[in-house]
């Protein structure tokens, strides 16, 4: 999935290892409904690290602490927001 993130391509990879997306996403985080604010910081940038593929923005999209610097209104949260669209894209039912 490519997204464009304060004018950057940002690429979000086509699958999640499974043990890190039951860990973070179900068991732990459970991003799937939950408000923003009951989500550790921690968790949401190791889930976006493995969930982004590359991108144009600064440091390495892998490594969780780079997300602490990016700015949070231009970058972070409509990464966030956008990763939410994709766990949950991905988590629905398949249409026949």
């Amino acid at each position: 999935m490519e997204l464009v993130i304060n004018e950057k391509k940002v690429i979000l990879r086509d699958k999640l290892p499974a043990e890190l997306g039951w860990n973070i996403i179900v068991k732990k985080a459970n991003i799937l409904g939950k408000n923003w604010s009951d989500i550790e910081f921690s968790d949401l940038a190791l889930l976006l690290s493995v969930a982004v593929e590359s991108w144009e923005l600064d440091g390495d999209p892998h490594d969780p602490s780079v997300y602490a610097d990016l700015d949070m209104f231009k970058e972070f949260m409509p990464l966030a927001t956008q990763l939410d669209a994709w766990v949950n894209q991905n988590m629905s039912p398949a249409k026949n």
